[in-house]
């Protein structure tokens, strides 16, 4: 007699979460580092960070310059879960007010979430402004050049070549000095 063969589907347990990071208040390194620290204790786990750049305030542009990175990390939370829990890191970092374009001691972006497109008011993702934005496409091409967003199906390469933001970004670390 022949066994019945049955598929038994792997469950996925980690979720890719790609996130913008940055600072330009205070000690910006040491508060990375803290913010590593801190978000890895809530379950989001870091597996790459690109470089660290100097990038020019952008919106409210009469600001000191910010610190910026991108930063890969693996976790078993929903969207809202992992935003609520970088928000709460950045209160711990001294953040006091979510208003745009304001400085800030840290400022923690979802950039991506796998390859799914969320629309919610208190989050969406892809992140909308992802585009526009070379501070955060430098980074981001740095470390994942080929990934393709969701929405417009161009590899991050492509958005950042597009990309009309003429603001200036300059290569403080290397990739493996930002570890």
């Amino acid at each position: 007699m022949e066994r019945a063969r049955y598929f038994c589907p792997v469950k996925k347990l980690h979720h890719q979460v790609v996130l913008s990071v940055g600072c330009n208040m205070g000690d910006c390194s040491k508060t990375f580092l803290r913010a590593t620290s801190a978000i890895e204790k809530e379950g989001i786990m870091i597996t790459c960070k690109s470089s660290l750049y100097i990038t020019q305030a952008w919106g409210n542009t009469e600001q000191n310059d910010f610190l910026n990175q991108v930063w890969v990390a693996e976790t078993t939370l929903k969207p809202l879960e992992v935003l609520s829990k970088l928000k709460s890191v950045e209160k711990l970092s001294g953040r006091w007010t979510h208003e745009k374009w304001q400085p800030r001691p840290l400022d923690m972006d979802i950039l991506f979430y796998d390859d799914l497109v969320f629309n919610d008011q208190e989050l969406k993702v892809p992140h909308p402004y992802l585009a526009e934005r070379k501070f955060v496409l430098v980074p981001l091409a740095e470390i994942l050049p080929g990934m393709i967003h969701p929405q417009n199906q161009k590899t991050v390469i492509q958005i950042l070549r597009e990309c009309r933001d003429n603001s200036t970004i300059t290569l403080l670390t290397s990739h493996a000095e930002s570890d």
